[in-house]
C-alpha cells in the first residue's frame, strides 16, 4: 500500500499481520519512500504507538517533516499525520487487500461504508465453494454474478473483487 505526499511517494511493504494483543493493530512491515527502505514498523498489538526504526535516519528525518507537515481528516476534524498514524493506515489498507485476495478467489467481497468486508458466496448442494473463476466461464454463472453485484450496490456496498474487474460482468 502506499499514499503521495509531498514528492514522497510512501509504501509499506512485507505487511504481516502478528500475534499480538488486540488494543491496536499488531503487524510489523518496511517503511520505503521513493523506492528506498528508510525504516521499520512494529505494533505489537498492546496499545501504545507503532515504533518505527529507522534504517535511513537523513531520509527517514525529512520524509517525516513532510509528512508531520501534512493535514488529515478524521471524524471531521483537523489533525496532523505523524509517522506511525501513517504506517498504521497504510498497514490496516495492506491487510484488508490481502484479506479480499483471500476470500474473492470463491466470493464477492464487497465493502460497506464502515469498512467492513462482506462475502457473499456460491455454493451448489454437493460443493461447498465454486471459485469465482469457474463461475465465470458460463454465461449463466456471469448473469448469475451480475445480478449478485447489482443487488449488493443497490444496497450501499462496494464491489472489491479484483479477479472480475476485467470481464463482460461489469461492462
Amino acid at each position: 500500500m502506499s499514499k503521495i505526499i509531498g514528492k514522497y511517494k510512501i509504501e509499506l511493504k512485507k505487511v504481516k499481520e502478528i500475534y499480538g494483543h488486540d488494543d491496536s493493530f499488531p503487524y510489523v512491515a518496511e517503511l520505503w519512500a521513493n523506492g528506498k527502505h528508510i525504516a521499520d514498523c512494529h505494533n505489537d498489538g498492546w496499545g501504545g504507538e507503532t515504533v518505527i526504526t529507522a534504517i535511513d535516519l537523513p531520509m527517514f528525518m525529512e520524509v517525516s517533516a513532510i509528512v508531520c507537515a501534512t493535514k488529515g481528516a478524521f471524524n471531521e476534524k483537523d489533525w496532523n499525520y505523524t509517522m506511525p498514524i501513517l504506517a498504521d493506515e497504510l498497514a490496516i489498507d495492506a491487510i484488508r487487500m490481502q484479506t479480499i485476495k483471500k476470500y474473492q478467489v470463491n466470493n464477492l467481497v464487497f465493502m460497506d461504508d464502515e469498512y467492513r468486508l462482506v462475502c457473499v458466496p456460491f455454493k451448489t448442494k454437493t460443493r461447498k465453494a465454486i471459485p469465482i473463476a469457474e463461475i465465470l466461464l458460463s454465461q449463466s454463472g456471469q448473469d448469475m454474478i451480475k445480478k449478485s453485484i447489482e443487488k449488493r450496490i443497490k444496497e450501499g456496498l462496494r464491489l472489491m473483487n479484483t479477479n472480475i474487474k476485467y470481464t463482460k460482468v461489469l461492462k
